[in-house]
């Protein structure tokens, strides 16, 4: 039992805790609300909460009370550096425009270079990231990952970028002409980095971006040409992923898959453009490339074209990547989901895409791969010398029925649910 201590008032006795009863209680506790609450039991369980408590911070528009945790929050961290230290991972889709960008900025700028063990930025919101925030997240020592949005005219100026040396994850949103034509520097600069070898001799190390996301809605300056200027830069990528970029094809995006052949573990290409008649390449030949040159990858989204394929067909090509744990499929069909592409299909994929595949999304549904072990009559075998047909065995020139079963695996797909408390992947910004 815990030892007794008077309370200051003298009215009700205070329990304390063994101290090493209070890991086991936090990590029980996943609410981040709850979690406030327990950093108010006594001074250890807030020492302790509160790391978990900051670790991660979000501020949403969908979710309720965005703008006063907005404000409050960015107050704390402006104002307690000790807190700010606590935060590794930031995510900011929401900001105060009714009360003037302007008047937020020197708050935010002051909050981020408290947060100096930042690991992970994301800014979204319109117009709200400006030059000086910029310019204070570089100054971050720890930072690898950084989602913005692209638009930066009268924001920021995207040379700032190339001064993030740790940089190894970038997702950017609707990338006007300027982030996107200094792409290029930032990611020639990202394979290279000057670095010490103790000996006061300076050696180049080659690295390189390990993530790269673009999402863009029909921006001429994302195309192939920008594909094939940054594909040299690009050796070491593990994640590539094209939302919505209708000037890239496959003249554009097979640039990069050639470069990151040896390394890339997932790939999406959806919305991404079909090229032309110089292209010399279809889905087929893009399917059958991508399972010859990428047989490793882990993750795969695609989008199709209006016709829809045999699920047979498209498993052909899945069940050379044996690795293969996630896929998801898009195409441009008019009809209805259920007309294109029934639960029936989707589980006659997943029979087909071998034993390591655990997610399937069609449109917007999301499904979980599941396997279980169901009893069933066999099929006609010999075995013996004797013929087992369907339950009957032959003795001599006689024919007895007999039960025959045996064990066999089943697919079935069981859909992911909303609360259940976890994020179906294809939907992940980052991975965990």
């Amino acid at each position: 039992m815990g030892d007794h201590q008077s309370d200051p008032a003298g009215e009700v006795p205070v329990i304390s805790l063994p101290t090493d009863l209070y890991l086991p209680i936090l990590d029980n506790v996943e609410d981040k609300s709850l979690l406030a609450k327990v950093c108010l039991v006594d001074r250890l369980f807030l020492e302790m909460a509160r790391e978990e408590l900051y670790d991660f911070v979000w501020v949403r528009p969908w979710e309720s009370g965005a703008d006063p945790k907005f404000r409050l929050l960015f107050r704390t961290l402006n104002e307690n550096a000790q807190i700010a230290e606590l935060v590794h991972k930031l995510d900011i889709r929401y900001y105060p425009l009714a009360s003037g960008i302007v008047t937020w900025e020197d708050f935010c700028v002051r909050a981020l270079r408290n947060m100096t063990n930042l690991e992970s930025v994301t800014w979204t919101r319109n117009k709200t990231l400006r030059s000086s925030m910029l310019e204070a997240i570089a100054s971050l020592k720890s930072l690898t990952k950084l989602e913005i949005n692209g638009n930066s005219k009268w924001a920021y100026d995207p040379i700032l970028l190339n001064n993030l040396e740790r940089l190894q994850e970038l997702r950017i949103i609707l990338p006007d002409r300027k982030v996107a034509e200094n792409l290029k520097t930032l990611l020639k600069s990202r394979s290279e980095s000057l670095q010490g070898d103790g000996e006061g001799n300076i050696i180049t190390r080659k690295s390189g971006l390990q993530v790269l996301e673009l999402i863009s809605q029909d921006s001429r300056w994302v195309n192939d040409q920008l594909m094939q200027d940054v594909a040299p830069y690009l050796g070491n990528l593990r994640v590539f992923k094209l939302w919505g970029c209708v000037h890239i094809g496959p003249r554009g995006y097979f640039q990069v898959l050639r470069a990151a052949q040896d390394t890339l573990e997932e790939l999406a290409l959806e919305g991404v453009g079909w090229g032309d008649e110089l292209d010399l390449l279809d889905e087929a030949l893009d399917l059958a490339v991508i399972s010859e040159q990428l047989p490793m990858l882990d993750t795969l989204m695609l989008r199709m074209s209006e016709s829809r394929k045999d699920p047979k067909w498209i498993a052909t090509y899945l069940a050379r990547m044996p690795k293969l744990r996630v896929f998801h499929l898009q195409t441009s069909e008019r009809r209805p989901e259920e007309e294109v592409y029934s639960m029936a299909d989707l589980t006659t994929l997943a029979e087909h895409c071998g034993d390591n595949l655990a997610q399937i999304g069609w449109a917007n549904r999301v499904y979980h791969v599941r396997r279980r072990k169901v009893m069933i009559k066999s099929e006609t075998v010999a075995h013996s010398g004797q013929l087992r047909q369907r339950g009957w065995r032959q003795f001599g020139n006689d024919w007895e029925q007999v039960m025959e079963i045996e064990e066999q695996e089943e697919v079935y797909l069981d859909p992911w649910q909303a609360g259940t408390g976890s994020i179906p992947e294809v939907f992940q910004v980052w991975r965990a």
